[in-house]
This record gives structure tokens, sequence and C-alpha cells, in this order.
């Protein structure tokens, strides 16, 4: 007869139940700092070519230099709005322009076309020493102001059109810059205002210091002329200086 022990049947511990197995989840995948490098590098490359894309046809559309395929594509010849032809400057001169005398105040009326004007301006460029523009200098007279266009000589040789707004006080005459062009890239009047008054500053100063004799007394813009006012007191000098 077989005899069972108790005391290990007792003793022996019962299977532990199985535990379920839980799996762990994906890693998310790291990114790859290299490629978010390279991709900034690549945009701040195109930012920097486009940059000077554009500064290279700002540079072509003035005329200052000859930009390969720049200057071709961008760059073009201003044209004025018309062109004053003077058909015998050599002839011209004080004895053609209009002068008009008022018998009851005495004051007299100059009227300028806009031949007069730029044939005044190129007889004054011929006589300075070394002039700012070339003889192909114009002026035309619309909108109340005056369009000056013509070849820079220096400090650059370029193209310029200027828009002038004149000014007049205690009879010394001034202008506003309204609008500047150089070659054919519009550049805003406030960021050339201090470089036009400067290479204007010399001439005009001439022209006061020969003008405050006569009387300046007014000055109106219309189209295609203007009309200036001289004071009573300068009759005789405008006598003598243009005989009329």
């Amino acid at each position: 007869m077989t005899l069972i022990n108790l005391e290990e049947k007792i003793a022996a511990p019962a299977p532990a139940a199985s535990k379920p197995r839980i799996e762990a989840e994906p890693a998310a995948p790291k990114v790859k700092k290299h490629h978010f490098k390279r991709n900034c590098c690549f945009l701040v490359l195109l930012l920097f070519i486009f940059s000077l894309t554009l500064a290279a046809a700002a540079v072509a559309k003035t005329g200052i230099f000859e930009i390969p395929v720049f200057s071709s594509v961008f760059y073009r010849l201003p044209k004025p709005k018309r062109e004053i032809k003077i058909e015998n400057q050599a002839s011209a001169g004080g004895q053609n322009l209009n002068f008009s005398l008022n018998t009851e105040t005495k004051k007299i009326t100059l009227e300028l076309s806009e031949e007069d004007l730029t044939f005044l301006l190129r007889q004054a460029l011929t006589r300075a020493n070394d002039p700012y523009f070339a003889q192909n200098l114009q002026a035309l007279i619309f909108g109340g102001e005056v369009e000056l266009s013509g070849l820079l000589l220096k400090p650059l040789k370029v193209n310029l059109t200027l828009k002038l707004k004149p000014l007049l006080a205690d009879s010394r005459l001034d202008f506003k810059l309204t609008k500047i062009i150089v070659g054919s890239l519009p550049i805003p009047a406030e960021y050339g205002n201090m470089t036009v008054h400067r290479l204007l500053q010399k001439p005009l100063e001439q022209l006061n210091s020969a003008m405050v004799k006569f009387q300046l007394e007014s000055l109106e813009l219309s189209e295609k002329k203007a009309q200036v006012i001289f004071g009573s007191e300068s009759l005789m000098l405008l006598q003598n200086n243009f005989n009329f």
C-alpha cells in the first residue's frame, strides 16, 4: 500500500496565473536635424539670389553701368513727354523774349515758353566753365511744375529727369523736388532731394544774385509757359539788358 505524503501536497504551491503581455508602442521617428538645416540654407540662398537679381535689375535700369543681359532687358532710354527743338540757337536771345509793360503799375510781365526756358538753360550751360549737364538739357512746363531732362555729366554720367515745383519768397527763387528718374528708374523724391539741391545750389544762387536787382515779384506756371512779373523799379534795368 502506497503512502501519500500529505505534507508535500499541501506545501506545493499552485501554479501562478500567467499575466497578459503588454507590447511596447513603437518609438516616434526622430526628426533629422540635418534635413532642416539643409532646407534653411537653401531658402537663404534663394533669398540672396533674388535680392542680387533685384539689385542688378535696379542698377541696369539707371544706365550708370552696363550689365550683361540685365541692361538689354531692363534699361530703356528715357523719352520726355515732348521734345523741345530750337531752330536757330545762334540767333535766339534776349530780343526774342516776350516782355509787356503795364503802363499804370509800371510792372513788367515776361512770358517764357518752353523753347525760351530751354534756350536760356542751354545758354547758361554754354557760359559755364564746367557744366553739370550736356547741351541736350530741356525744360517742359505742365501741371504747375517744370520738368528738366537731359544727360547729367557729373558726378556720374547718366540720363536724369527732374520735376520741380518753383517756390518764390522775398524775390528769391527756390524749388521743391517732386519727381526724380535716374535713367529709367524712378526714385522717391525724398531720397534725392538733398542731392539735387546740392547739384542745383550753385546755379540757383547765381540766378538769385542776378535776379534780385530785377525785383522778381511773382512766378506763375501754366501749360507750356511761365509768367514772371517784375517790380516797377526794374524797368530801366530790363530795358538796358533786353532792349524791349
